[in-house]
C-alpha cells in the first residue's frame, strides 16, 4: 500500500569493518576491531508528499579491544 501512495522509502546503508589482529605468543593474542556506518534515507511522505527529502548519517561504531589467552598451551597439546 504504501508504494500506491507514492511513499516509497529508499534505505541505503554501507558498512566497513577494520580488524586488526596481532599474535603476541603462541598462547596470547590482542585484537581490534573498528567499525565504521554510512547511512541514508530518502522519502516524500514524511515532508510534503512532492519533494523527496533525504537525510544522512554516519560515523564510527563501537569499537571492540579484546585479549585472548589459551587456558591450556597449544604446543603441549598432541597434533
Amino acid at each position: 500500500m504504501p508504494n500506491e501512495l507514492g511513499a516509497e522509502a529508499i534505505n541505503a546503508s554501507w558498512y566497513m569493518d577494520i580488524n586488526v589482529q596481532h599474535a603476541w605468543t603462541d598462547r596470547i593474542t590482542l585484537s581490534a576491531v573498528i567499525p565504521w556506518v554510512d547511512s541514508t534515507r530518502s522519502t516524500l511522505d514524511e515532508h510534503d508528499n512532492i519533494n523527496r527529502h533525504t537525510t544522512a548519517a554516519g560515523g564510527l561504531g563501537d569499537i571492540r579491544i579484546a585479549a585472548h589467552d589459551w587456558v591450556v598451551d597449544p604446543a603441549q597439546q598432541p597434533h
